[in-house]
């Protein structure tokens, strides 16, 4: 984990956070695992709208079997 550390301005106040060190922020690590988790979303329900249209085609060839007499 990364500390952060608040910087003193000239004329004594503190100012915005720093970080020190290479990992991740508890912010970052926020941001980072919602977008992982927003592109998750859109993956899940793309391949959902696929498995939908997959049974469609296979709904309209099994229909069009049956018409032909085959099934």
């Amino acid at each position: 984990m990364a500390f952060q550390y608040k910087i003193r301005n000239s004329d004594g106040t503190l100012g915005d956070r720093k970080k020190f060190g290479l990992e991740e922020t508890p912010e970052e690590k926020t941001d980072r695992l919602e977008a992982t988790n927003a592109q998750l979303a859109y993956e899940s329900v793309m391949k959902d709208l696929r498995i939908e249209e997959l049974n469609s085609n296979q709904a309209d060839l099994t229909y069009q079997l049956m018409m032909k007499g085959v099934l």
